[in-house]
C-alpha cells in the first residue's frame, strides 16, 4: 500500500517517468508473493501509467491481464486497501485503449462491465472512478446524450465523500453535456468552472484532455482565439509532463482550430 499511495501521488500530478519507475517496482516486489492480490494492483498501475504515456499497446497488455486474472470472491476486498478496484479500473482503460485504437465494438463491452462491477460492489470511491470513466468513455464516443445522468450522478457521489478531484471532473462533463444539449453559454461556463476546480486539487493528469475539451466547445462557438489558448496549454502540458494517452484528440483539434483559422485569414 505504501508505494501503491506513492505512485497515486505521482499519478495525479502527471509525474509519470517516477510513475512507471514506481509501478515497475511494485510488479518486480510482488512477483514472488503467493498472494496475486499485488500483482492485480501493480498492473492495474502499469496500465493506467502506460496509458497516460500514449503506449496503447503496452496499457493493453497490463489491463488484459488484471481482467484475466481477477477473482470476484478472492480481490473484491483490493479496493479498501488500494482505492480502487483493479477490476473496474482495468475494465475501462481497456475500454479507452481500445477505443483509441479504433475497435469501438470491443469496446464497448469493457465499459459496461466496468460500471456494473462498480456497482456491484458499492464501494464510494471506486464508483466515482467508473462513473468518470464512463463519461470519458462516452465522449470518446461522441455520445453526449449518456453524459448527464452519469455526470450528475459523479457530482453527487462526489460530494457526499468529499472527493474533490472528481467532483470537479463530473463538471467538466456536465458542462460538455449542457453544451452539447444546445446550452452553449451555460455548457461553457460549466466547462471552464469544472476546469478550474481541477486545477484547485494540482491535479495535471486530465488537464490536456479537459482542456482541449474547452478547445472544441470555443471552436464551435466561434470563439478560436480562446480555443487556440486553452489547445496552446494542453499541447505545452502533453510536452512537458509526458502526458501522451489523449494526444490523438489534442491533434485533431488543434489541427481543426489552425485549419478555421487559416480560412479565416484568408477572407
Amino acid at each position: 500500500p505504501a508505494l501503491f499511495g506513492r505512485w497515486i501521488f505521482l499519478a495525479a500530478r502527471a509525474e509519470m517517468d517516477e510513475a512507471v519507475a514506481v509501478a515497475d517496482a511494485m510488479l518486480q516486489l510482488s512477483a514472488d508473493l503467493e498472494d496475486a492480490g499485488p500483482r492485480l494492483i501493480a498492473h492495474r498501475a502499469l496500465t493506467n501509467t502506460w496509458f497516460f504515456l500514449g503506449d496503447l499497446v503496452k496499457a493493453r497488455g497490463h489491463a488484459e491481464t488484471v481482467l484475466a486474472a481477477y477473482d470476484p470472491g478472492r480481490h473484491g476486498a483490493l479496493a479498501k486497501l488500494y482505492s480502487a478496484d483493479p477490476y473496474v479500473v482495468s475494465a475501462f482503460f481497456l475500454a479507452h485503449t481500445l477505443a483509441l485504437m479504433g475497435h469501438l465494438e470491443q469496446a464497448r463491452p469493457w465499459a459496461h462491465a466496468g460500471l456494473a462491477r462498480a456497482r456491484e460492489l458499492a464501494h464510494g470511491v471506486t464508483l466515482a472512478h467508473a462513473l468518470h470513466h464512463a463519461c470519458v468513455f462516452h465522449q470518446l464516443c461522441r455520445e453526449p446524450a449518456a453524459l448527464e445522468p452519469l455526470a450528475d450522478e459523479l457530482i453527487a457521489l462526489a460530494g457526499e465523500h468529499g472527493l474533490a478531484f472528481w467532483q470537479a471532473l463530473g463538471r467538466v462533463f456536465r458542462g460538455n453535456h449542457l453544451f452539447e444539449a444546445g446550452r452553449a453559454d451555460a455548457g461553457l461556463a460549466e466547462l471552464r468552472a469544472g476546469i478550474a476546480a481541477y486545477r484547485e486539487t494540482s491535479g495535471l493528469l486530465y488537464l490536456p484532455y479537459v482542456l482541449t475539451l474547452l478547445a472544441e466547445a470555443c471552436r464551435r462557438v466561434g470563439d478560436h482565439a480562446a480555443g487556440q489558448q486553452a489547445i496552446a496549454e494542453a499541447r505545452a502540458l502533453v510536452e512537458v509532463t509526458g502526458v501522451r494517452g489523449f494526444e490523438p484528440y489534442v491533434q485533431r483539434i488543434e489541427a481543426t482550430l489552425l485549419r478555421e483559422q487559416g480560412a479565416e485569414a484568408a477572407l
